[in-house]
C-alpha cells in the first residue's frame, strides 16, 4: 500500500537523480543540449486531483478497517 506521501517522496527521489544528471551534463563543455520531445510531461497532481485521490484512498482504508473489525471468528477483548 502506497500512501500519498510515499508516492510524492518517491517522485522527489527520481527527480533528484535526474537533476544531478542534468547539472553534470550542463557543466560538461562538450555537451550540446537538444530540444525535448513533444508531448505531455508528468508533474505531481495538485488541487482537485489530489482531493479525489485522498477521498478514494481514505474511503478504501475505512472499508478495509470495517471489514477487518467485523470478520467472523475474530475475538474482541
Amino acid at each position: 500500500m502506497y500512501t500519498w506521501q510515499a508516492i510524492k517522496r518517491r517522485g522527489y527521489v527520481v527527480a533528484e537523480g535526474m537533476l544531478v544528471t542534468a547539472v553534470r551534463k550542463l557543466t560538461d563543455p562538450t555537451f550540446t543540449p537538444s530540444q525535448p520531445d513533444e508531448g505531455e510531461y508528468y508533474t505531481l497532481p495538485t488541487g482537485t486531483a489530489v482531493g479525489r485521490y485522498l477521498v478514494a484512498n481514505t474511503a478504501g482504508r475505512i472499508r478495509r478497517w470495517v471489514r477487518e473489525r467485523s470478520s467472523p471468528g475474530e475475538s474482541r477483548a
